[in-house]
């Protein structure tokens, strides 16, 4: 043997190859040695001796035979302990494993086979089998639970995801719904549902209202299922499991609690915040996934709830009372602006009666038009609140302008055309309004540069501005004035088309016609007439002319000479007393008091009824 034949034929054997060879000595109680063909031949096995440093060849002790069977093993790829009989009682006993290089390596050698020690081996070996076996389950049940525990990591980081998802003018359903269905999988229950809380008046207690939101199929109709949660009792503040599969389960069935058919078992986490509580999420019935186990990590038993579901949901009903929370600041918040802006919108009806109702009808057609030009729930509200304050401006052009009957001179028209830069300077440092502003400041630009006050042409418009212009100019056309009656709704829907692209954004024209019955129905339903005669001015300090004179009014300092026919209503005014009489005077509230009504639900802004006072001998007393 050479010396590179020598020096392969003592490297150290893998720590595989001497686990293998440890087991098969306690096994046979024999001295058993690694067997290497450093040289790759057939039959070039050479015997290393774990007791000594050099190699030794042992081809004179087992034979060709013997290293020939070595080669076959090599070439099968055999598994295991293989054993070569070579009398009744001796055998090779040989098992193929592989050097630290991946070369093949020979583990055995002779042993003496005795029945006795052998069946005791056996036996041995059948008893670790079925500890390694168990040892192997646990090991499968500890990594299945490592998973999941992962998968809460990973769900946990998903539902820190939806945060950005929790917008506070999104309402708690629909934030709900989305973490739902993933929700529903991690924790492996048949549904999974938001169910709304509302408070009893008479009791102060909480109670289920209705679902809000569900994933997966409810075993039992809806309202068996607030049923169910209603029995918990109010105090219910906590998470709190049910199995009633299980003793305790049956137990509580036995002492009367209502568990509905199908019921078997059930996960309750409050969705609340600093104590208000606003719902519940609720699991029902815990399923079978996979073989059902008898093992120690599923002592709860296959179809029950656990500890891991009770968290996860608890997890996420934090989540959700956090976010209804400030979806119910966000709620006042918003009720408190549009009070203001109705506030606004009335100040100004109050100073000029002939547009009274006409803020709430652009509002609410322009939202229309954004709804149909497919702009988002939270774009068509920004118009629908620029449609209120788009003429706010007009607070800040005088009395004599704002309520001339006539038509306006160049100066005059000049100061109307200020009122959009006025309002967008009252506006402007509003923080929660400022978004309105584009609307507002450019309501009455026109695609072709004619408008004002910038003359912007086309895009340079913003789009809630192109839309508004069509809606306010729509109501300008059909709405009465004193000098003139309103266009009818032919004749204006014919100015619009003419308009196109022109005056108005065609898109905007087109959605106009796609909705016009809609907006028909806003600007009649929503008309109020204007009064017979123009309100008195507050600051008036000159005679004021009117048709056939013929009674005299005094007012402190100075006097203004004012008849009309069969005077009868007294009208006092904070620096005027007048007394008048009108054969029928017909007064919106708004305009006079500038006192608004609660806005309603859908529209946000319906139109008060106007008061009719009765003609002649009728007096009546109002303050300005």
């Amino acid at each position: 043997m050479n010396d590179l034949t020598m020096s392969l034929a003592t490297d150290q054997p893998s720590r595989r190859t001497l686990a293998i060879l440890g087991q098969l000595e306690a096994a046979f109680d024999s001295s058993l040695g690694i067997w290497q063909n450093p040289a790759k031949v057939p039959g070039g096995w050479t015997w290393f001796d774990t007791q000594r440093s050099e190699g030794q060849s042992f081809g004179e002790n087992l034979g060709p035979r013997i290293y020939k069977w070595f080669d076959q093993l090599v070439v099968e790829g055999a598994g295991g302990a293989k054993l070569l009989r070579l009398s009744a009682d001796q055998a090779i006993v040989a098992a193929v494993s592989e050097s630290e290089f991946g070369e093949p390596e020979i583990v055995g050698g002779p042993v003496h086979l005795d029945p006795w020690h052998l069946a005791q081996t056996s036996a041995s070996l059948a008893v670790e089998h079925a500890k390694q076996a168990e040892s192997e389950e646990m090991l499968e049940h500890y990594a299945t639970r490592l998973s999941a525990s992962f998968e809460e990591l990973c769900f946990l980081r998903r539902l820190s995801k939806h945060v950005d998802y929790c917008v506070a003018d999104r309402p708690p359903a629909e934030v709900a719904l989305a973490i739902l269905p993933e929700m529903r999988q991690l924790i492996e229950v048949e549904a999974l549902c938001m169910m709304q809380a509302t408070r009893d008046e008479a009791t102060g207690k909480f109670r289920p209202r209705r679902i809000t939101g569900i994933a997966g199929d409810l075993p039992f109709e809806e309202k068996v299922c607030c049923q169910v949660i209603d029995q918990l009792g109010n105090s219910n503040r906590r998470v709190l499991v049910k199995n009633y599969c299980g003793e305790l389960g049956r137990a509580e069935i036995a002492r009367g609690e209502f568990v509905p058919a199908g019921l078997k078992s059930l996960v309750v986490a409050p969705v609340e915040k600093d104590g208000v509580l606003f719902g519940w999420l609720v699991g029902i019935n815990k399923q079978v996934n996979g073989p059902v186990t008898s093992s120690p990590l599923n002592s709860l038993g296959h179809d029950e709830i656990g500890s891991m579901e009770a968290t996860l949901l608890e997890a996420s009903a934090l989540m959700l009372g956090s976010h209804a929370n400030n979806h119910h600041l966000f709620q006042d918040l918003e009720q408190l602006i549009i009070g203001i802006t109705h506030t606004l919108v009335g100040a100004i009806e109050a100073r000029d009666a002939y547009t009274s109702g006409h803020s709430d009808r652009v509002a609410m057609m322009g939202r229309a038009l954004a709804n149909k030009l497919g702009l988002s729930r939270d774009e068509c509200q920004d118009i629908f609140l620029c449609g209120l304050l788009h003429d706010i401006g007009k607070i800040g052009i005088p009395d004599h302008i704002l309520q001339k009957p006539g038509r306006l001179t160049d100066e005059e028209f000049a100061a109307i055309k200020t009122h959009p830069e006025i309002g967008a300077r009252l506006l402007r440092g509003l923080r929660p309004l400022e978004k309105l502003l584009p609307g507002v400041l450019h309501h009455h630009e026109s695609v072709d540069g004619s408008g004002y006050p910038h003359g912007l042409k086309g895009d340079e418009i913003p789009l809630m501005a192109r839309i508004l212009a069509v809606a306010d100019s729509f109501d300008a056309m059909t709405s009465d004035r004193p000098y003139r009656n309103g266009m009818p709704l032919a004749k204006a829907e014919s100015i619009l088309r003419e308009g196109r692209g022109t005056q108005w954004d065609a898109d905007v024209i087109d959605a106009f016609f796609a909705a016009q019955s809609d907006l028909e129905r806003i600007c009649q339903h929503y008309k109020r007439p204007a009064p017979a005669e123009l309100p008195v001015p507050a600051a008036a300090s000159a005679a004021v002319p009117v048709p056939n004179p013929s009674v005299a009014v005094s007012v402190p300092n100075p006097s203004v000479a004012v008849s009309v026919p069969n005077p009868s209503v007294a009208v006092p005014v904070p620096t005027l007393s007048v007394s008048v009489s009108v054969p029928t005077l017909s007064v919106g509230i708004a305009a006079i008091s500038g006192a608004t009504t609660e806005p309603s639900t859908s529209e946000l802004g319906a139109a008060p009824a106007p008061v009719v006072l009765a003609p002649a001998t009728a007096e009546a007393t109002a303050t300005v």
